[in-house]
């Protein structure tokens, strides 16, 4: 069974999420733009994540969907 992310997608995932953590850590109050900023961060990082996981499930679907048709066949 292959993995579900490669090195190179966890490493770019991680370089998202450590962005977020940085940018929250760096900072004790948020002015309106800080906080924009740091929204726009969490977003880029939940939507990378978001697609990856859809990736995966329509993967996982097709494998599924082989396997019916393979055993369905074999009847």
């Amino acid at each position: 069974m292959s993995k579900n992310l490669t090195q190179e997608e966890r490493k770019e995932l991680r370089r998202k999420l450590r962005k977020v953590l940085i940018s929250l850590n760096n900072r004790t109050s948020f002015s309106d733009g800080a906080y924009e900023a740091m929204n726009r961060l969490a977003d880029e990082f939940v939507e990378a994540l978001y697609c990856k996981i859809d990736e995966v499930w329509a993967r996982n679907m097709n494998v599924e969907q082989e396997e019916t048709d393979e055993t369905t066949r074999n009847y």
